[in-house]
C-alpha cells in the first residue's frame, strides 16, 4: 500500500506537477499522512520507477538516525554510552528489516529521535534554534504516522516541565515550537484528521485490529507480542538488558547533572508511553513499537556503559 501510494503521486507529478501531487495526496488517501509516500515520490522522481529507488530513499534516513542515537546517548550517559548505542540500534534485526522496505517505521524511528534530541538539545526550550528544530520534527512526525506524535509526548513534557518555572523567552520559545509544527501539520489534518484519526483506531483497536495486527490479544497476545519485538525487534541482549539497565541509569542520574538526568526520563517516558499504548490496543504488530526501539537501546547504552 505505501509504494502504491509513492508511485501514484509520482505519476500526478508527472503528470502535473507539484500542485497535482499535493491534491492527490490530500484527496486519493485520507486515512495516512503524505510524508512518506512522498519519500519514494522524490527517489522515483530523478531515478526508475520502481521499488529499489524508494526503498534507498527510505533506508538512506539511516543518516539521520544515526547521530541521533549518538546524540541522545551521550546526553543520557557520555560518549561510551553514545557509541554502544548506536552500535546496538545498528544491530538490531528490526532496523535492517524494515530498511529493506519501503515501510514508514524507519523513517519514523529517525524522525522522532531527531526530534527528541532537539527537545533536548533546548535546555527547557532556551535556546531558539533547537527549539525552532524541535517543532520541525514535531511536525514532521505527524506527516510521517499519524501515533508519532504520541510518542513523543513524554520527551515533550520532560523537555516543557522547566519552562513552568522559567522567565525570559523559554515560554514563547516553546510556542515557537508547538506553532511551527501545527503550522506544517495542519494543511492536511485540517482536511484528513478526523478520517486519519477514525483509521487509526480502527486498526488498533478496532474492528479492523485482527486483519492488521498479528491477532495477539489478551494477555496472551501481550506476551506473544514482547517475545516477537525481542526475537526480530531489538534483539534478546537489548531486550534482556533492558530491565537492569533502566535500573541502573535511575541510580546513576542521582549523581549526574540536570541534562543527564532530564536525558533519562525522557528516554524512559517516550519508551514506557509507546509500549503501553501498543499493549492498551487489539493490534499488537512489533512495527508499531519500532519508533521506540532506539529509547530501549539509549537506556541500555547509559546504564550499561558507566559500570
Amino acid at each position: 500500500a505505501y509504494l502504491t501510494r509513492a508511485l501514484a503521486l509520482r505519476d500526478a507529478w508527472a503528470e502535473g506537477g507539484g500542485r497535482a501531487a499535493w491534491h492527490d495526496a490530500v484527496t486519493e488517501d485520507r486515512r495516512r499522512p503524505p510524508f512518506h509516500p512522498f519519500i519514494g515520490t522524490v527517489a522515483m522522481a530523478g531515478a526508475r520507477r520502481d521499488a529499489t529507488s524508494a526503498r534507498v530513499v527510505n533506508a538512506a534516513f539511516a543518516v539521520l538516525l544515526v547521530p541521533s542515537v549518538y546524540g541522545l546517548a551521550v546526553l543520557a550517559g557520555g560518549p561510551a554510552a553514545g557509541w554502544l548505542a548506536v552500535a546496538l540500534v545498528c544491530a538490531m534485526p528490526g532496523t535492517w528489516a524494515l530498511g529493506a522496505r519501503f515501510l514508514p517505521e524507519l523513517p519514523t524511528m529517525a524522525l522522532v529521535s531527531a526530534t527528541v534530541l532537539a527537545l533536548l538539545r533546548s535546555d527547557g526550550f532556551a535556546r531558539r534554534w533547537a527549539s525552532l528544530a524541535a517543532g520541525v520534527g514535531l511536525g514532521g512526525c505527524a506527516l510521517m504516522k499519524v501515533t508519532a506524535p504520541l510518542m513523543l509526548a513524554g520527551p515533550l513534557g520532560v523537555a516543557a516541565w522547566p519552562v513552568l518555572r522559567a522567565t525570559g523567552p523559554a515560554r514563547l520559545h516553546l510556542l515557537l515550537a508547538v506553532g511551527v509544527g501545527l503550522l506544517l501539520a495542519a494543511p492536511w489534518y485540517v482536511l484528513n484528521g478526523k478520517t486519519a484519526a477514525w483509521f487509526a483506531w480502527f486498526i488498533s483497536a478496532g474492528p479492523g485490529s485482527p486483519v492488521f495486527g498479528n491477532g495477539a490479544s489478551g494477555v496472551a497476545g501481550a506476551i506473544r507480542f514482547l517475545k516477537e519485538s525481542a526475537m526480530w525487534g531489538m534483539s534478546w541482549p537489548v531486550a534482556v538488558a533492558l530491565i537492569p539497565a533502566i535500573l541502573l541509569a535511575v541510580r546513576q542520574t542521582r549523581m549526574g547533572s540536570p541534562d543527564h538526568r532530564r536525558a533519562v526520563l525522557a528516554m524512559g517516558t517516550w519508551l514506557a508511553i509507546s509500549l503501553v499504548a501498543v499493549l492498551a490496543g487489539h493490534n499488537r504488530d512489533p512495527r508499531l513499537l519500532a519508533s521506540a526501539w532506539p529509547a530501549a537501546a539509549i537506556l541500555v547504552a547509559a546504564g550499561w556503559s558507566r559500570l
